[in-house]
């Protein structure tokens, strides 16, 4: 007989277990032999047939037993992948209760399930040796029932392993004893008594204190380190917390076992179903701002057309990692999870924009590529190239912003409601033409506006390259000679199109971090120092907003200015 646990109400108590809801009530729906009167002996114990302790309701009982087990392995799996100690203990409970409900199962069918189910040794007499104690159950129900049975060990297992990993996060985050369910009086902050319910639905929260809001500062100066938004602030290093590997091999060996069940019994009249949950959870849970068939299906006409595309313009909320409880930083960003839409593809045919002549030329021409550096390249070919993305977001005042970081910079011109499907490079220069096609109307964009729009071109010196873009971002661009300042941030209005001019780098990371080269490096030095750009003029137009706060955004790619480079880049590495 598999051993009883233990303290079961005592173990409840200490995980805090009261605040979780109501518990199912026992599945163990077989019938026990009626005991005799108090004092006298009964004499049919001895000989009670084995085949009648089995339960009418067997197939009933097993199934929601299976069933409750795949959700718990599955639940078991995020606790341990997961940094919240609530979950684990609540998973813990749940375990506890569930392994209690399977042992009073299996007594209820067969007095002794280890005699019938624990593996038998062969001998070369008895290659299959045959249970000690007959059987009531046919042949796919003793495999239910003996799959139900080894699973006791397993589940015994996790909750070891639970135990440990709650321990392990309770240096991490405030693991302490919850109220009853009914509620409590505490003594909060100051002395103060609160009523507090307890509740494993809330995550604990970190030990360390989050990180206060700051505002992202506008420039990052290269040349000396930057000034914190706080002083002599320094915030916390976020943990760094693998899943817990070794409760992965039980958890697959506990769900295959229940998929095998499953399959063994497929063919039989009454039929163990059991839903995954990981399959459950995706159906009902989609990927969050995700694009809808019946979006894509509108806009085949629009995508059609070249260098076209269909995303999500999400708000500025859902980029920032606001999640409570402790924060892991092994897990990606909000950055990484819900990337920016890529602009152009590597064979991309992008109209090119050439600045008009005569154009100053460069004070510092760029040197040519060495031979070494040639090799180099070769040698470290970039398995993922540079491209360009779509950095658009909604902020909390529902206004198009453009995301500037590091050296990126731009702005935004609104064009009210022209249509995006007719507007290209071509209709775009009769905008500054003298004369105009009456069939086409020209852009509402004033010469001096329009003239800056094709004409301007990034410095090529780090210093002048930061200039002009605080200029733009701070809206002091006398410099420019601009009646209207031009802006990267601008009132998101629907079915409104919008010109847009990004400038985007990918910073090197030597110059990004600021460390030290080493004497290898050095010999690299203009291969870790090269910075690919990309300087583009494209179109979006926000056609419908969602319930979520997020926009379906239509763009295209109007054309490419030459990418933009920096030539004193060394001047700023050690």
């Amino acid at each position: 007989m598999v051993p009883k646990l233990p303290g079961a109400i005592a173990a409840l108590t200490a995980l805090g277990l009261w605040s979780l809801p109501g518990v199912p009530a026992t599945l163990a729906q077989g019938s026990e032999p009626a005991s005799s009167p108090a004092g006298s002996p009964n004499p049919e114990e001895d000989v009670f047939p084995l085949e009648l302790r089995r339960s009418p309701l067997f197939w009933t009982a097993a199934q929601e037993l299976a069933q409750t087990q795949l959700n718990l392995s599955y639940r078991i799996e995020q606790a341990t992948a997961g940094t919240d100690p609530n979950s684990v203990r609540a998973a813990s409970g749940q375990t506890l209760i569930h392994l209690r409900q399977v042992e009073r199962f299996l007594e209820s069918q067969v007095p002794q399930p280890a005699a019938l189910c624990a593996p038998r040794s062969a001998s070369p007499a008895d290659p299959n040796p045959a249970s000690p104690l007959p059987s009531p159950f046919s042949t796919t129900e003793e495999q239910v029932y003996c799959g139900l049975w080894a699973s006791v060990a397993d589940l015994d297992d996790l909750l070891g392993l639970l135990s440990y990993r709650l321990g392990t996060l309770a240096t991490v985050a405030a693991v302490k004893p919850l109220p009853l369910v009914t509620g409590e009086w505490v003594v909060g902050p100051g002395g103060i008594p609160v009523f507090e319910r307890g509740s494993l639905r809330e995550p604990a929260p970190a030990l360390n204190s989050p990180v206060p809001p700051l505002t992202a500062v506008g420039s990052r100066p290269f040349d000396r380190p930057a000034k914190s938004a706080l002083g002599d602030y320094n915030p916390p290093l976020d943990p760094a917390i693998a899943p817990l590997a070794s409760a992965q091999p039980t958890i697959q060996r506990l769900t295959d076992r229940l998929r095998q069940l499953q399959a063994a019994v497929g063919n039989q009249s009454t039929t163990l179903a059991l839903v995954d949950p990981r399959a459950l959870t995706t159906s009902l849970n989609p990927p969050s701002f995700s694009l809808t068939d019946g979006e894509r299906s509108a806009a085949a006409d629009f995508l059609a057309l070249p260098h076209t595309g269909l995303s999500r313009l999400l708000p500025s909320s859902a980029y920032q990692d606001s999640s409570p409880g402790v924060r892991n930083r092994l897990d990606p960003s909000a950055a990484d999870r819900l990337p920016f839409p890529s602009l152009l593809a590597a064979s991309a045919s992008i109209p090119q924009i050439t600045y008009p002549q005569p154009f100053p030329s460069p004070d510092l021409p760029l040197p040519d590529p060495s031979p070494r550096l040639l090799a180099a390249r070769a040698l470290v070919a970039d398995p993922d190239p540079f491209q360009p993305r779509l950095t658009l977001q909604v902020d909390d005042q529902n206004r198009l912003n453009l995301v500037t970081a590091d050296l990126d910079y731009g702005f935004v011109l609104p064009l009210g409601e022209v249509p995006l499907e007719a507007l290209d490079l071509n209709r775009l220069r009769q905008t500054g033409a003298k004369e105009t096609d009456d069939e086409v109307p020209p852009l509402p964009l004033d010469l001096p506006t329009f003239a800056f729009l094709l004409t301007y071109q990034p410095p090529q010196t780090l210093v002048e390259l930061q200039g002009d873009r605080n200029r733009i971002l701070t809206g002091k661009q006398e410099k420019f000679g601009l009646s209207v300042p031009l802006s990267p941030t601008v009132p998101l209005v629907l079915n409104h199109t919008y010109l847009v001019r990004s400038i985007q780098f990918e910073v090197p990371e030597v110059l990004r971090t600021g460390r030290f080269l080493t004497d290898r490096d050095r010999r690299y030095r203009q291969l870790l120092l090269e910075m690919p750009s990309r300087d583009l003029l494209l179109a979006v137009q926000p056609v419908a907003q969602q319930r979520d706060g997020s926009y379906t955004l239509r763009w295209r790619v109007l054309g490419q200015f030459p990418d933009p480079e920096v030539v004193d880049l060394g001047q700023y590495v050690d």
